[in-house]
């Protein structure tokens, strides 16, 4: 008879790594967690456990109209709303609205200090024509100067959406 070479035998040593995983992850905290913290159901923990004791009602947004600059107008007769923007008490930016017919060389608008990025960032925007739908941008810089670009930004740019957290 001749001989076999080992690869041919069978796959001893894979299966041996794996045994030895699986009594290694059993015996180690995995096994243990999963074995000794069952997950409580939902029907089991009141909901008032489920709210954190300091937690609080979050603070409504207050928004602010855009200044809009070099042509920009709003698009809000489309049914979004004037171009705008709220600061949430964690520092967040938000914006809202849309606008159209500027120049998209030129700055739409500019921020006010105090709610600036600290540094330069581009969001994917929605834009469209009457007939096509397109990926526009909107760039806005640590100085606070935004600007709306893209193929159809001029005829239908939203800014809905987009958020920053002011200084970074």
């Amino acid at each position: 008879m001749p001989k076999v070479p080992a690869r041919v035998l069978g796959r001893p040593i894979p299966v041996l790594i794996l045994a030895t995983a699986v009594l290694v992850g059993t015996f180690c905290g995995v096994g243990y967690a999963a074995t000794r913290n069952p997950a409580k159901s939902a029907a089991t923990v009141p909901s008032a456990a489920l709210v954190p004791k300091t937690a609080k009602t979050p603070a409504p947004l207050v928004w602010h109209q855009l200044k809009l600059l070099n042509g920009w107008v709003s698009a809000a007769s489309w049914g979004t709303g004037q171009p705008s923007y709220a600061v949430s008490a964690e520092g967040v930016v938000y914006f809202a609205g849309s606008l159209k017919d500027g120049n998209e060389n030129l700055a739409a608008f500019v921020m006010p200090v105090g709610t600036r990025p600290g540094y330069y960032d581009c969001f994917a925007i929605y834009s469209n024509t009457a007939t096509t739908q397109e990926v526009g941008a909107l760039h806005i810089y640590a100085n606070g100067k935004a600007y709306v670009q893209g193929p159809s930004a001029q005829f239908f740019s939203s800014i809905a959406g987009v958020s920053y957290v002011i200084g970074h």
